[in-house]
């Protein structure tokens, strides 16, 4: 339960985070049932497919995404993998310290409206993200593991929490106008949009609920071998479902049942939850001064989206890190951990906030590129790829089996270490058939133990601790013999081992294509 708590935490954290301020936009652009269709399907795939990876991760015997990419697919795969997640993440990031500033002068603004002053809220609050960005990111990223930030979670869930009651009690007290009365726009149950809304609504929301870039190094933070999977598993479907969802549905609703079609902005804090407000003729609406309750409110919320960020930076760094090996051939790693750690960091911050101060109050285009991007590739298509190949047996793990499938005839048989003893094991916490926290070890013969293409012949270091995470680096596979269980029908596995992860895959990548032609319509327009 400890473990569970602290992953969910942390996952909370880092998946809320700014994507919490649009998804009332979405809801207003495709109505209430339609919205919340979206949101429960999007978070449901999303729930599978983190399934699918760590599935793989344990039968790989991998502990972070790059390291299951490298087994599935080989190093080009693992480097397109990487470059995704980077695409993804840094996204991610710059949205977010984009919102810092946008939230932050909005609060200004609106509750001192002539007198806030100029530099803090010059081009969307440029000298907020600065300060959000060297105070509290980046010395919060320096923290030695995603772990230590879980009691950040539980203040900063604190605080989204506080944001959907403020919502909630400012829309009820006004009637619901434009759900009931119609106005701004309206705010229909059932949303006759185009599917250019439906798309742009599916993007937003895959961005909200995307958490495989981050749950998968928690992983290598989670009890060794199947009882730190089930944990993750466990943690993934809470954080998503129990959490995310209904704070996003919840918060969606009734912000888009206050400010309607014409009102809600892509940045809900845009938008006044204090004070009272003004109809004018035409029924435009007419914001008034939110006084301390919304500067409050702001300040809060521009606090928690820089506390959200150092998970999703400490995602980052990994790939990160693995390229700045890769460019020295090797002499990175010869650097102590912490000053590489502060090297990686400093990359990625100087990146995401050089692009943060050339692109103010444009959070809304990011999220929507990057959902339609990054959340592609590393939450569907990945994940999915992944699968059907290590289903089918193509994955680069599994090739030495199909070279000398005389070895393992009938399952039976495993190749020998360089002192010709037997080779075993599983995954990195189960490699020397020792069991994890609260579990029983398996059956030595439950795996065969393949020795990779071009490996030396040493004797593999099964030790997790030595092993740094990664499987495909030491010259040997430890595989469990099935992927998938054989026990099972044919039509079962083309159901549920084949078809289901295409359709679930092909979902994704419909409605990131739609929403790529949306954004670029909207940019050809603007121009």
């Amino acid at each position: 339960m400890k473990h569970l708590m602290s992953a969910t935490l942390v996952l909370t954290l880092g998946i809320i985070g700014s994507a919490i301020l649009p998804v009332a936009s979405a809801f207003a652009t495709t109505g209430a049932v339609l919205g919340i269709i979206v949101a429960l399907v999007v978070g449901a795939t999303n729930v599978y497919t983190c399934r699918l990876l760590i599935r793989g991760a344990q039968y790989t015997g991998t502990r972070d995404y790059e390291s299951f990419a490298h087994a599935v697919g080989g190093p080009w795969f693992k480097f397109f993998t990487e470059f995704s997640i980077i695409i993804l993440l840094l996204g991610t990031i710059i949205a977010a310290m984009i919102q810092c500033g946008e939230v932050g002068a909005a609060g200004l603004t609106s509750t001192w409206p002539s007198t806030a002053p100029g530099f803090l809220t010059y081009r969307g609050g440029l000298a907020i993200v600065v300060f959000c960005t060297l105070c509290i990111i980046t010395p919060l990223s320096l923290l030695p593991s995603m772990r230590k930030l879980e009691t950040i979670g539980g203040f900063g869930i604190i605080i989204v929490w506080f944001l959907m009651f403020v919502i909630i009690v400012y829309s009820c007290k006004n009637g619901l106008p434009a759900l009931k009365d119609g106005l701004f726009g309206g705010f229909a149950v059932v949303n006759q949009g185009s599917i250019s809304d439906v798309a742009n609504a599916f993007s937003t929301f895959g961005f909200a609920f995307y958490l495989q870039a981050i749950m998968m190094p928690l992983l290598s933070e989670m009890p060794p071998g199947r009882t730190g999977s089930r944990i993750t598993n466990a943690a993934s479907a809470v954080t998503v479902i129990g959490v995310a969802a209904t704070t996003y549905i919840v918060t969606a609703f009734f912000g888009a049942a206050m400010y309607g079609y014409d009102n809600t902005a892509s940045n809900i804090l845009d938008n006044q939850w204090f004070g009272s407000y003004t109809v004018a003729p035409d029924g435009t609406l007419v914001p008034g001064n939110g006084g301390g309750g919304q500067f409050t409110l702001n300040f809060l919320m521009t606090m928690y989206l820089a506390i959200s960020l150092p998970p999703i930076v400490f995602a980052c760094c990994i790939p990160v890190n693995n390229w700045m090996v890769m460019a020295s051939r090797g002499r990175y790693e010869n650097l102590r951990p912490f000053t590489r750690k502060c090297i990686n960091l400093a990359i990625v911050i100087s990146i995401t906030l050089a692009v943060s101060l050339a692109a103010p109050s444009q959070s809304g285009n990011v999220i929507t590129a990057t959902g339609a991007t990054g959340v592609c590739l590393v939450s569907y298509l990945i994940p999915v790829l992944s699968h059907l190949l290590l289903v089918f047996g193509r994955g680069h793990c599994q090739r030495p089996l199909q070279a000398d499938s005389a070895s393992v005839a009938g399952g039976a048989a495993f190749l020998k270490s360089a002192d010709g003893s037997p080779l075993a094991g599983g995954s990195l916490g189960e490699a020397k058939a020792m069991p994890g926290e609260g579990e029983r070890a398996r059956p030595a013969d439950d795996y065969v133990v393949v020795e990779a293409p071009g490996a030396q012949h040493l004797e593999p270091p099964l030790d997790p601790e030595t092993a740094s995470g990664t499987v495909t680096n030491i010259g040997y596979f430890a595989l469990p013999r099935h992927y998938h269980a054989p026990r099972h029908s044919r039509l079962h596995f083309w159901a549920v081992e084949v078809t289901l992860p295409i359709l679930v895959c092909s979902l994704g990548v419909l409605f990131s294509v739609a929403t790529l032609v949306l954004l670029h319509n909207t940019i050809a327009q603007g121009e």
